[in-house]
């Protein structure tokens, strides 16, 4: 669901789908999702965070599902990462890799993209 929401970003914004997800670095963005549920808050952290790797992290509260949630999470003009120049073009890179994690009502996003 949420690589098709990914993709569906990037075919409007005139960039081809991505369909070879990298497990290693989706394992790491879980990674870094569970800490940002740890900590309730949303973080950058080195840990979690392999080199050369642009980073794009959010925290919404639950709406009535999951994808609408994370679809706001994408699309929102003002809080999400299309109103976000830096944040869009994560979602655009060559490369991308995502976490997510829901918590006491809260979810936690975590998109990477790299060259």
């Amino acid at each position: 669901m949420i690589t098709e929401l990914i993709n569906e970003f990037r075919r409007q914004n005139g960039v081809a789908p991505f369909y070879h997800w990298n497990g290693v670095e989706n394992q790491y963005c879980e990674a870094h999702c569970l800490e940002m549920v740890r900590q309730c808050k949303c973080i950058h952290t080195e840990f979690y965070y392999l080199l050369h790797r642009a980073e794009a992290v959010s925290k919404w509260y639950w709406d009535w599902d999951l994808k609408h949630t994370v679809s706001s999470m994408i699309w929102d003009p003002k809080e999400g990462f299309a109103g976000s120049p830096r944040h869009k073009a994560v979602l655009l890179m060559s490369n991308v890799a995502y976490g997510v994690q829901v918590n006491n009502g809260v979810v936690y996003l975590t998109i990477r993209g790299w060259e």
